[in-house]
């Protein structure tokens, strides 16, 4: 990662490596960290924030933040030639990375909204049998799910836990993605 030209970013940066945070979290927060950084860029948070990350992290500044990069705009990359308001699921990791940040800190946690991602129906009978035939199909013949392993989805940026953000089920890529990663990890084993 590149050093910012903003020093609450390279304290930001400063803070991150010394959390100790897990791979999957990391990325999270490199994630936040990004737009925040973006978000400066354009001039969008109040100009003490460019100096101080206690700036940075007060609600007068997350509040324009969270704003702006739930709509997509402090997107790094298109999704589908454009840049739209990033998943529930995202918002939510969103805002426990910046509790996370601000407790690191010292400061109390915002809880700036949201809640919890609300439960999705579970699929009828038929539905989930449809489905894993279809899964068995990309995976070109039957394997149960406890011999994948998930990816993290190179079409759309889900997680390994999450769902792809289309409504055909996983994208063709991460589908294939999956498979050489399972077949190269049983191969290793």
């Amino acid at each position: 990662m590149q050093t910012s030209k903003f020093p609450s970013v390279r304290a930001l940066d400063q803070l991150l490596d010394g959390l100790g945070a897990g791979a999957a979290r990391r990325r999270q927060l490199d994630m936040v960290r990004g737009e925040l950084e973006r978000a400066l860029n354009r001039g969008a948070l109040p100009v003490p924030a460019r100096q101080s990350l206690q700036r940075l992290l007060e609600e007068e500044a997350l509040r324009p933040y969270v704003r702006l990069a739930e709509s997509g705009a402090l997107r790094h990359r298109r999704v589908a030639a454009a840049f739209p308001p990033t998943s529930q699921a995202t918002n939510e990791i969103r805002r426990k990375c910046i509790d996370l940040l601000r407790e690191a800190l010292g400061m109390p946690a915002l809880r700036l909204g949201g809640g919890e991602i609300p439960l999705q129906p579970a699929p009828e009978a038929a539905t989930l049998s449809a489905l894993t035939r279809q899964l068995d199909q990309y995976l070109g013949g039957a394997m149960s799910p406890a011999q994948m392993y998930e990816v993290t989805c190179p079409d759309c940026g889900q997680e390994p836990e999450q769902q792809c953000t289309t409504l055909g089920g996983p994208h063709r890529s991460r589908v294939e993605l999956a498979k050489e990663y399972t077949r190269l990890k049983k191969a290793h084993s």
